[in-house]
């Protein structure tokens, strides 16, 4: 049974900063391995219940977060080519960025996030496996004014599982990253239906998170008010649990 309740704008914060991202740096994860490709994949044997290629199936856990590596990787191949710079909104601990890098596409990878210790964490782990073109710095997205905004102007910005925190500041966010005036913005965030049992699955528990259900929707609205094109919207089927899939959504701002 899901359990409800109302996600206020500092929950996120909480969550992340003073517990997720707070407890890793402490741990210092990063040290456990002697690669950046061992930490991506966790090295873990563990068997565990995932979804792969709309599939339910049994894995080990080294192997789902490999199939999620090239998985992202393969996106960025369809969706960022000519771009040699990449910009993700929400960086957390920076494994995005980290798989990214892996991939050798892109010059110079920057992570953008509001938690102090998440910035924290990827910067040690950045510097522990010599990563010399990858960057982190803080960003409030539901601050106009931040000043960070102005690293993503004429750049291919990302977001990832971040965007669903901020259900009650969603509209603002979009608004700030639009005036920001990005080349072409890539969300890979869940937006849960209703039209089947695994939809169903991930459409409660998005509820009983009380997360934003509605960025397709948001970004329905803006290209309606004429502010971007989308350029594609594409459901994908895979995730370390049974729910909370992605869809990826791109667009670009109209230029006028």
């Amino acid at each position: 049974m899901y359990q409800c309740g109302r996600r206020s704008s500092k929950l996120p914060s909480i969550e992340y900063d003073g517990q997720n991202w707070k407890q890793y740096l402490l741990q210092a994860k990063w040290k456990r391995f002697k690669s950046l490709h061992e930490l991506l994949l966790e090295e873990n044997d563990h068997i565990q219940t995932s979804i792969i290629e709309k599939e339910i199936v049994r894995v080990r856990t080294k192997e789902y977060y490999r199939y999620r590596m090239h998985a992202l990787q393969s996106f960025f191949r369809k969706y960022g080519n000519g771009f040699d710079e990449v910009y993700e909104i929400g960086s957390g601990a920076g494994f995005n960025l980290f798989t990214l890098y892996e991939s050798k596409q892109f010059k110079k990878l920057h992570g953008l996030e509001i938690s102090e210790n998440g910035i924290e964490a990827s910067k040690q782990t950045a510097h522990y496996f010599k990563l010399d073109n990858v960057y982190f710095s803080k960003i409030d997205l539901r601050q106009e004014n931040d000043p960070s905004f102005k690293l993503i102007t004429n750049k291919l910005v990302f977001s990832y599982y971040c965007l669903e925190q901020l259900k009650k500041d969603l509209s603002i966010v979009i608004d700030n990253i639009i005036k920001a005036r990005p080349s072409r913005v890539i969300h890979i965030e869940p937006v849960p239906l209703k039209n089947s049992l695994l939809e169903l699955n991930s459409y409660f528990y998005s509820l009983a998170r009380d997360y934003s259900r509605n960025l397709t929707k948001e970004l329905e609205k803006k290209q309606q008010q004429g502010l971007i094109n989308i350029l594609n919207m594409e459901k994908c089927y895979y995730a370390p649990t049974i729910r909370h899939f992605p869809t990826i959504i791109v667009w670009e701002p109209r230029i006028f």
